[in-house]
């Protein structure tokens, strides 16, 4: 259901026999609307036409992760079993789907048989897109997940053997303690898929400084450029020396 400014019902849709009713909602500038209901689906502007825009659907591991409001393209992404039997066992991708559901490009789902500790990169740890928006000059940042440091997320997306810069924001997986799970804020470049900046966001142990688990569930970006993104953390998320804003001092008023 689409609704006014003063609340008055615009237009409904009933979805017959589609299971759980979809988790979110997206807009193009046009004003269609974009969800999954088994398949990414649009409603246009004026809530008279229903489309089926692919038949990918959510899955366990995997889903859709955005919608481009300037061009109306759709985002799938997560990770699959790679059936090697050996780290790494997940394989991360991401596609890039038109208005009319055809596949336009694909990020990092690298060969796993080129990944893992006995392989010249030593990329052995699983990862995962996870979250995803857009920069107001149209570049994607995607929300990744690993469970160790030695992920494909800090090199190029479309090429594992090149690094890709790091954002600098002073965290590092590096001496992790009783982790199994990192985070990835990733920037690229929509055009040249270049893997323009890459951070690692941990939380740390107290008292010990060592990197421990955190996740990010969701990601948006402000209309500033500034990102903002929910998750969780095991420990609680420990200032670091480089820290965006002081810590806040409950004794003040």
């Amino acid at each position: 259901m689409r609704l006014g400014p003063d609340g008055t019902p615009q237009w409904a849709w009933i979805l017959e026999a589609m299971g759980k009713p979809p988790e979110q909602f997206w807009t193009d500038a046009k004003g269609a609307v974009y969800f999954d209901s088994a398949g990414l689906k649009r409603i246009g502007s004026d809530g008279r036409t229903l489309a089926m825009i692919s038949d990918r659907t959510a899955g366990k591991t995997a889903k859709w992760l955005a919608v481009d409001p300037k061009e109306g393209t759709g985002f799938y992404g997560g990770d699959r079993n790679t059936f090697t039997n050996r780290q790494p066992y997940r394989q991360p991708y991401l596609y890039k789907y038109d208005g009319k559901g055809s596949k336009l490009w694909t990020l990092w789902e690298p060969d796993p048989k080129k990944l893992g500790s006995d392989t010249p990169l030593s990329l052995e740890s699983d990862s995962s897109p996870r979250a995803m928006d857009f920069a107001p000059n149209g570049d994607l940042l995607v929300g990744g997940w690993s469970d160790g440091g030695n992920s494909v997320f800090p090199k190029q997306a479309t090429d594992m053997t090149k690094p890709a810069t790091s954002a600098g924001y002073g965290m590092s997986p590096w001496g992790m303690k009783n982790a199994n799970s990192l985070s990835h804020l990733i920037r690229i470049d929509p055009k040249t898929l270049e893997t323009k900046a890459h951070s690692w966001w941990v939380c740390y142990l107290p008292g010990k400084n060592a990197p421990n688990h955190a996740s990010i569930r969701s990601l948006k970006v402000m209309p500033s450029g500034l990102v903002a993104f929910t998750g969780n953390a095991a420990t609680g998320l420990i200032q670091t020396p480089n820290a965006f804003f002081p810590p806040f001092d409950e004794t003040s008023t």
